[in-house]
């Protein structure tokens, strides 16, 4: 039987996704991580090694607690009985014909859960998926009958099983229209509680001859991988809740192959890639924990790069300057945010990149001819941009919910180089905007521009930087170093993420929910959005936002360069007692 590779791709995903649930034998008492099973070549990766554990971690932050809140039992129990009264009819269609309640399905996620894109030496591009199921053998034995049913009344495709190293596969091969995929054998097999799918039965193979996890040829021991997940490591040193890794080149390289007109392009890849600076872009990796000492969450990532970074990579280059939050940013802020960027340094590296495949000199005469033609102030892109600033920039936003509105507050600093140049470009910017107001700070000009929505932006330049805000008066105070009132810096809130910080970063984040959802949360539960769910849900049963903001506590995040590329950190913390 001959079909085209879409259609045998949507009967993998169709009909052997549901397979993906099954499995059998006994549970294995020496748990081995998927990647120490799975062979070198692998370019994509995700897992979530023991899901249960991360279930319950996930009940101990404070998104779980919130969501089984006794402050949400009401609204809780109306939605369950709302989706049991919708959906009644048709789970009951499901159980009938599964033979089982759709709880019980759950049980099969009794560890990790794998999904990966391999290609191991001297093998095709494959996949290979991990489902951990444990002892539940009556519930795979159900899934899987009806699996190889549906398969063959849909497809035509007959089961074959082979036996190698003393284990079963089972396989559909299943021919295709691709050159070089004329035939895929779509193979799963069970082992020690594990159901295993891949995408040939050679790839099978190679992950049976690595079961027992003991082999140093296997994915576990990649240089990048195992750098990244030293770097990424948990708070305790425990197993992550979910990993994450990509070979972003590779992968990329890879999915081009599978597309026959692209090949004259792939060959072409490996003479780019110094050129554009790729070749030094080895991978990137997460890792991600739960209910882990004082955090709700902490999700750490890592760029593996290669140094020094050249190309386009170099046009990212962030510059370790940050150390902590402006005194004129105020405690109630939505978002508080800080990076230092290398300007004129990315121009450089743009200008490099382009000059490599134009020849020299031939970027900067693109650029001044487009001066010339786009402007008539005559701003260079360089001399009187790049060149001008310096990176550094620094603000907050705010969000205030008033009526149908929403009114937004917000400062922001960009560091100068040169502060004549610097207001070259604030004149060139409002030479042209609508209402415009001359003002004084400190000596200095400062302009007020009211837009044609009547909103207002301040703008000055003091102490080699240009300020904006939403308002004038705003605008004094972050000049003159004022919050306004209780400024973040100095709230507990802010000092309990600060003291996880490094002295020093390339960029700081820290972003509060409650200015953002407390009116419209109020909205919703006043009866002011029941148009849109036409009077479905009674939303007045929601507790007042005091009675959850609680559980709603800030996230931050950071990031630092490293010896091998970036480094970056997410995390929230739990609820104060």
């Amino acid at each position: 039987m001959r079909v085209s590779i879409q259609s045998a791709s949507m009967a993998i995903v169709c009909a052997l996704g549901l397979t993906a649930l099954l499995s059998a034998e006994l549970f294995a008492q020496d748990n081995v991580r998927s990647d120490h099973r799975l062979p070198p070549g692998v370019l994509l990766y995700g897992a979530t090694p023991d899901i249960p554990a991360t279930y319950e971690a996930f009940k101990n932050t404070s998104y779980g607690q919130l969501i089984n809140s006794p402050e949400l039992e009401e609204f809780r129990v109306q939605l369950l009985e709302k989706f049991q009264e919708e959906a009644s009819e048709g789970l009951e269609k499901i159980e009938s014909e599964l033979g089982m309640p759709l709880s019980d399905l759950a049980a099969l996620l009794a560890g990790d859960a794998t999904i990966s894109i391999v290609r191991p030496i001297g093998q095709p591009l494959g996949a290979v998926i991990f489902l951990e199921y444990g002892d539940h053998q009556d519930i795979v034995d159900r899934l899987i009958e009806l699996s190889d049913q549906g398969i063959n009344d849909e497809t035509g495709f007959e089961k074959q099983t082979e036996e190698y190293a003393e284990t079963k596969l089972n396989y559909y091969t299943i021919t295709t229209e691709h050159p070089d995929y004329s035939e895929i054998d779509i193979t799963y097999f069970m082992k020690d509680g594990q159901f295993v799918l891949t995408s040939s039965r050679s790839l099978a193979e190679s992950v049976l001859d690595l079961w027992d996890g003991k082999s140093d040829q296997t994915f576990a021991k990649d240089e990048f991988y195992s750098a990244i997940l030293k770097q990424c490591a948990t708070t305790d040193g425990s197993t992550p809740d979910t990993i994450w890794y990509v070979n972003p080149i590779g992968l990329t390289t890879a999915a081009l192959e599978l597309v026959p007109q692209a090949k004259p392009f792939v060959n072409l890849i490996p003479l780019y890639l110094p050129t554009l600076g790729l070749n030094r872009l080895k991978a990137s990796g997460s890792t991600m924990e739960l209910d882990a000492d004082e955090f709700n969450i902490v999700s750490k990532s890592m760029i593996y790069v290669d140094r020094p970074a050249s190309g386009i990579l170099r046009m990212f280059e962030l510059r370790e300057t940050i150390e902590g939050v402006p005194s004129w940013v105020p405690a109630d802020v939505t978002q508080f945010f800080a990076t230092d960027w290398n300007v004129s340094g990315a121009y450089e590296a743009l200008e490099a990149v382009v000059d490599g495949f134009m020849g020299p000199g031939a970027f900067d005469r693109q650029v001044t001819d487009l001066t010339r033609q786009a402007n008539q102030d005559n701003l260079h892109l360089k001399r009187d941009i790049a060149d001008v600033l310096s990176g550094k920039l620094q603000g907050y936003y705010k969000q205030k919910f008033e009526d149908a509105d929403v009114d937004v507050q917000f400062a922001i600093s960009i560091g100068v180089t040169d502060e004549d140049k610097a207001w070259k470009l604030i004149e060139a910017a409002v030479e042209s905007a609508g209402e415009v107001q001359e003002h004084d700070i400190r000596g200095n000009r400062a302009y007020s521009v009211i837009t044609p929505d009547d909103a207002e932006i301040a703008i000055t330049i003091q102490d080699g930087q240009i300020f904006l805000a939403s308002k004038m008066d705003r605008l004094w105070e972050v000049v003159e170093g004022k919050a306004g009132g209780d400024a973040l810096k100095d709230s507990a809130e802010f000092k309990r993420g600060q003291k996880h910080f490094p002295a020093k970063v390339s960029m700081l984040s820290f972003q509060s929910p409650k200015s953002t959802l407390r009116d419209p949360y109020e909205k919703l539960r006043l009866g002011e959005y029941d148009a849109a769910t036409e009077g479905e849900f009674d939303f007045s049963v929601l507790p007042p936002f005091e009675k959850i903001e609680k559980y709603l506590t800030p996230t931050f995040s950071y990031l630092q360069p490293i010896e091998k590329g970036a480094y970056s950190v997410q995390f929230g913390l739990k609820p104060t007692k």
